[in-house]
């Protein structure tokens, strides 16, 4: 039998699941495409202004309908089951084990009444909706906590590092330059800020936090990519991504490695709207790890993330971007003919859990100076391997090898 319409990525995805299961399935363009169409299902709502030559249907056995339907709803489509032709056997669920019947009755294993595809589905919808935001809550209570146990500790102090100290600013010659010392001083930087040649694509990154209130670590940071087609007659912008970000610093002096941990909220966009719109948010605890030796610094820094409100164009993201992320760096302190050298490795891996290594993100970089060269910027060289670089083709395969400058 055949089931869709539905959006190429979706049924893929479908596909990939059913194989996995040792199951058969095959995806086609058009109904003309198979010699015996069968039962079409075209019940599934939910997808926004999808172009139809975007559409296609999937080849499944009727036993798998349960399996296709359940795993829509968890991509947030509404499959209305009355719709659809009643099957033997699907009609109504256990909802705490595999057991169906095409009659209603109770579970002969749990003793618990059965529900209906559409009664089960949507359970499901509420439970997860509560699920959320049980989740935001709980981040909200334990930021409001850790704020106020911040804010009247001991290690306030080490909030005000980011400050800039006043008794400097105020032996300016002047009041405008006293002002635009202390303007100058609250911008600070967050994520690297570099411009990468590649071909076919170059990529140029800007990157910047301030503090929101004097002496209490509460940043407002921002981040924006920009994959730019310099090889092209008109030097378009092929995707952009910003990146806001809203996060709370707590600092520590003795527990060894560990310097400081950010709990935030960060949203994705790549700015459009309709079929080619990409977005989520983000919601982290990150812990930033750091030790110096004799000749290197090295850090660590460890990221755990709750990916939530996406995109209908993105549905699927968490596919290609997990929950989990690190970032090493090595940054070298001894002068020598290579100078101010760092070596970072970024790895994200995909799935809910970040349990599939065949997805994800893998970026690798080195940033350093001549010495005796008196050029500011460092020597910047980076290679991406993976999906997910861009929102607009998160779930297609790069890597790509760019150089440049990073400031």
């Amino acid at each position: 039998m055949l089931f869709g319409p539905l959006p190429v990525v979706f049924a893929e995805k479908l596909r990939q699941l059913l194989q996995g299961h040792g199951r058969d399935a095959r995806i086609f363009h058009g109904r003309d495409e198979s010699p015996q169409v069968g039962l079409v299902h075209n019940s599934v709502v939910g997808y926004p202004n999808f172009e139809t030559g975007n559409l296609v249907y999937i080849e499944i056995d009727q036993e798998d309908l349960l399996i296709v339907r359940g795993e829509l709803e968890k991509m947030g489509f509404s499959v209305p089951y009355r719709e659809h032709r009643p099957l033997p056997g699907e009609d109504y669920l256990c909802p705490r084990c595999d057991f169906h019947s095409d009659s209603p009755g109770q579970c002969p294993e749990h003793g618990g009444e059965l529900l209906s595809f559409s009664q089960w589905a949507e359970r499901k919808r509420v439970t997860y909706q509560r699920w959320q935001r049980a989740v935001a809550w709980i981040f909200l209570i334990l930021l409001a906590i850790g704020g106020v146990m911040r804010a009247w500790g001991e290690s306030v102090a080490d909030g005000e590092k980011d400050d800039p100290p006043v008794s400097k600013l105020g032996a300016s010659n002047s009041k405008a330059e006293a002002l635009s010392e202390e303007e100058n001083a609250y911008l600070l930087r967050h994520n690297p800020f570099y411009f990468a040649y590649g071909n076919p694509i170059s990529k140029v990154q800007v990157s910047f936090k301030t503090k929101l209130i004097r002496k209490v670590p509460l940043y407002f940071a921002y981040t924006q990519q920009m994959f730019w087609a310099l090889n092209q007659d008109s030097k378009p912008f092929k995707d952009l991504t910003y990146n806001p970000e809203l996060f709370y610093r707590f600092r520590f002096e003795k527990l060894g490695m560990l310097k400081s941990a950010d709990v935030g909220w960060a949203h994705d966009s790549n700015g459009k709207d309709g079929d080619v719109s990409r977005s989520y948010n983000t919601l982290y605890a990150r812990a930033n790890l750091e030790h110096e030796f004799r000749r290197w610094i090295f850090r660590l820094s460890g990221t755990a993330s709750y990916l939530h409100a996406f995109d209908d164009g993105n549905m699927d993201i968490g596919d290609y971007i997990g929950p989990f992320s690190v970032k090493f760096s090595w940054i070298q302190l001894y002068d020598a003919w290579i100078d101010k050298s760092e070596f970072a490795i970024t790895a994200t891996s995909g799935g809910k859990f970040s349990q599939n290594l065949d997805y994800g993100g893998y970026q690798f970089s080195w940033s350093f100076r001549l010495g005796g060269v008196n050029i500011l910027p460092s020597f910047y060289l980076q290679y991406y391997t993976g999906y997910a670089e861009s929102l607009i083709n998160y779930n297609v395969y790069v890597h790509a090898f760019r150089g440049g400058i990073i400031f």
